[in-house]
């Protein structure tokens, strides 16, 4: 399976399309009940392994908090979804405050199963809520977007320290035996850009161009999810290295 996503990638003809069906815990539980199979993975034939580095804390029965205090309440759907009923920096400066330390252990944990698994997958580390998604979790995306237009000083600010805690992570993870890096960050929505291709070029392309090169410095794969049409940017996504796009929403492309 890792040779044939590989193959895909770099756009030699597989005998088999390479595939991976994502499941709601709640179809997962479903599928384990009908099928009686124990691992979901192995049973739909899926050719990609994730290694997620989220760790959140329970708060409660429907509230969590994640590792840069975001605090997540579940949804009335009994979805996976969650949505943000705290925004650390809504109404704080940046010095105010504090960023998380790696949880380095955790992050090494992660890349040990990479590296000890035995099913033939593709092998990724994934950072999902990357860059734009981390900002608007912290300061609320209305307060983003509107900051991006009327302080520039604050909006860069920010991003920088995402950008170093992102790097400093890599730096921890980036040795280990693995495929590729997947960054899920949500930029688009049906008609293109939530913040325009000037805008997000401006403060979110500089940031990602660096972490997609200290990936590709050691020779992994660059893997980049968004929802919504980005076609804008696509050109310069591949410029700076990315080798798969994936996305949930092929109704809003040709």
């Amino acid at each position: 399976m890792r040779q044939r996503v590989i193959d895909a990638i770099n756009h030699r003809q597989t005998e088999l399309t390479p595939w991976h069906i994502d499941l709601t815990s709640g179809f997962t539980n479903m599928l384990k009940k009908e099928t009686k199979c124990r691992d979901v993975e192995t049973f739909l034939g899926n050719h990609l392994r994730h290694a997620k580095y989220k760790k959140n804390e329970k708060l409660g029965e429907r509230l969590e908090s994640n590792i840069f205090g975001v605090t997540w309440q579940n949804t009335d759907d009994g979805g996976d979804v969650r949505v943000v009923k705290a925004f650390p920096l809504k109404d704080k400066s940046l010095s105010e405050y504090r960023f998380p330390e790696i949880k380095a252990d955790f992050a090494k944990e992660l890349c040990g199963e990479l590296e000890n698994d035995t099913s033939g997958r593709f092998r990724m580390f994934s950072l999902a809520m990357c860059y734009y998604e981390r900002a608007w979790s912290l300061r609320g995306i209305e307060n983003i977007l509107m900051d991006t237009c009327l302080d520039e000083k604050s909006t860069q600010a920010l991003f920088s320290k995402i950008l170093e805690h992102h790097l400093k992570l890599l730096d921890i993870v980036i040795d280990y035996d693995y495929e590729g890096v997947y960054f899920g960050d949500d930029w688009g929505q049906q008609r293109g850009l939530i913040m325009g291709p000037d805008l997000w070029r401006k403060y979110i392309g500089p940031g990602v161009a660096k972490m997609y090169e200290k990936v590709k410095s050691k020779g992994k794969y660059v893997i980049q999810h968004s929802c919504g049409d980005i076609r804008a940017i696509m050109s310069d996504l591949v410029d700076m290295g990315m080798d798969v796009y994936n996305t949930i929403q092929p109704e809003i492309y040709n």
